[in-house]
């Protein structure tokens, strides 16, 4: 099953944000597969300024930050 989340955040950068979900990602076994980021979007559908994938033992996480809003973070989680 496919879990989404979507959040707001106007603290951090979206850098920051997708950082945090690394370390985390990391902490509880997830190998990190792509991470990083540009002004013109990152990922295979564009949109964010900074994101990362991730895997365990065929878990997913998707993470994505930025984008037009840069406020925005959407958060894909794969089970």
């Amino acid at each position: 099953a496919e879990q989404y989340a979507r959040y707001k955040n106007s603290q951090k950068s979206p850098q920051k944000i997708v950082n945090s979900y690394k370390k985390k990602a990391q902490q509880t076994g997830y190998t990190i597969k792509n991470s990083g980021g540009s002004g013109g979007g990152w990922g295979g559908y564009g949109g964010s300024n900074y994101g990362l994938t991730a895997e365990k033992s065929g878990s997913y996480l998707d993470v994505q930050a930025g984008g037009e809003n840069s406020d925005l973070l959407r958060s894909v989680c794969r089970a």
